[in-house]
């Protein structure tokens, strides 16, 4: 079984991708978790539109992923990941929230789940990190229906290993 910390450019294209709700299925079917840390569910949280939406999400990712917290380890892994990509010429290749992703899911012995290249320079310059594109970059056809309200579309059923369209992982446990 592998953890899967989900990224928040996953998480937006889940409800309007096929592809990345097939790979996320697959991902449950093979009794894998699906991990979040404080930054995704912020990132996650940043996305919605109303007191009400934000609620709700907040609710839902809580009831449906892993948490995986920080640490003054992962905090170390953070700075050494940033000390690596300016050692390989990258200094500035990934943002600061994406550093602390991946030192995160380092700590934690998790695979980040992005559609997001940052993580490709990370993973060039700090070989301790692994991260797994979810579906392959320009793949992730997205049908153009404006912007959705991401919570509503995603619907994750507490308790089950796969929803019918969205994502389930674990309980909430901070």
């Amino acid at each position: 079984m592998t953890r899967f910390l989900a990224d928040n450019s996953v998480l937006q294209r889940l409800p309007r991708s096929q592809p990345v709700r097939e790979a996320m299925a697959a991902i449950l079917d093979a009794q894998h978790e699906l991990c979040c840390c404080a930054l995704t569910l912020d990132e996650f949280g940043y996305s919605t539109r109303s007191v009400t939406e934000h609620a709700e999400a907040m609710r839902r990712m809580r009831g449906s992923f892993l948490y995986l917290p920080s640490s003054p380890a992962a905090d170390q892994i953070a700075v050494d990941i940033r000390a690596a990509l300016w050692q390989a010429g990258k200094g500035r290749a990934a943002g600061v929230i994406d550093v602390a992703i991946a030192a995160i899911a380092t700590n934690a012995g998790a695979v980040v789940l992005p559609y997001d290249s940052d993580f490709d320079h990370i993973a060039q310059a700090y070989p301790a990190f692994t991260a797994h594109w979810i579906v392959p970059r320009a793949s992730a056809r997205i049908r153009a229906i404006g912007r959705p309200s991401v919570v509503n579309k995603i619907h994750i059923v507490p308790g089950q290993r796969r929803a019918t369209e969205g994502m389930v992982g674990q309980s909430w446990a901070p």
